[in-house]
């Protein structure tokens, strides 16, 4: 087993502008450094300018193509998902 295996945060959003940079400093602060956070939108307004400000290569942004709901934005999530 490997001693600090990469992990995987999904967090979905939907037009939550104000808590998604709260929601990310709080995941970066972490003591756990070895992770992958995978910002899902799910069809909401655009949020790519806060993850941009972050600089930080460990999250990445994928936007839906149409409103998938929780679930839906989860399992895109996952499906990216390398940890």
């Amino acid at each position: 087993m490997e001693e600090n295996p990469l992990v995987s945060i999904i967090v979905p959003t939907y037009n939550r502008k104000d808590f998604l940079p709260i929601n990310l400093k709080s995941l970066l602060n972490q003591t756990y450094k070895n992770i992958e956070i995978i910002v899902v939108n799910d069809h909401g307004e655009d949020v790519s300018n806060i993850i941009n400000g972050f600089n930080d290569n460990r999250i990445k942004y994928i936007v839906n193509e149409k409103n998938l709901g929780l679930a839906g934005s989860r399992n895109v999530g996952i499906k990216q998902s390398n940890g």
